[in-house]
């Protein structure tokens, strides 16, 4: 196998630290956070070309996760010692803030065939979003601990892992 080089992006937007990468579904956007600037989040086409510089609501909070949904339209991102998570809306250029009731998210995951977002907090609690219809749905006393993994079935069953050593399985 051959790998060849797509783009390159330019060094001005994130220094010289580390980066962390998201592709959309159909690989037609990137979604960049770069370490040394935790405040933005930079969204580039598949040619390299920056499509968006989105300024977060907390500028100084390291960026721990973030995910686009199936549409490849919808970003979701957590960071570290936040209680809330960032619900960005690529067609409409809006950044949405989804408060989780002082519970600190620690993951997130979309469901594969639908517009549901699966929020893991550090209490082992966890809150479904729905980008549809912006409706949040909170399922307590799965886990004792902090949420540290998960995956959405086809089916749309959501498997989580926590740090309390159990799996669980829900039919949302």
């Amino acid at each position: 196998m051959v790998l060849r080089q797509l783009l390159k992006l330019k060094e001005e937007y994130f220094g010289s630290g580390a980066v962390m990468f998201r592709w959309n579904n159909s690989a037609s956007r990137l979604a960049c956070v770069p370490a040394a600037r935790p405040s933005n989040i930079f969204i580039f086409d598949s040619s390299g070309e920056i499509e968006r510089d989105v300024p977060l609501d907390d500028r100084t909070s390291p960026v721990s996760s973030f995910e686009w949904d199936t549409t490849g339209n919808v970003l979701a991102l957590i960071q570290k010692g936040v209680v809330t998570v960032s619900i960005y809306h690529f067609d409409e250029d809006r950044l949405e803030t989804l408060d989780c009731s002082r519970e600190e998210p620690s993951f997130i995951a979309w469901n594969m065939t639908g517009p549901q977002l699966a929020i893991g907090t550090s209490k082992g609690n966890t809150i479904i979003y729905n980008s549809k219809t912006a409706k949040m749905q909170l399922i307590a006393g799965k886990h004792g601990r902090r949420i540290t993994c998960g995956a959405w079935t086809l089916r749309g069953h959501l498997l989580l892992g926590s740090d309390d050593k159990i799996i669980s399985l829900s039919k949302t």
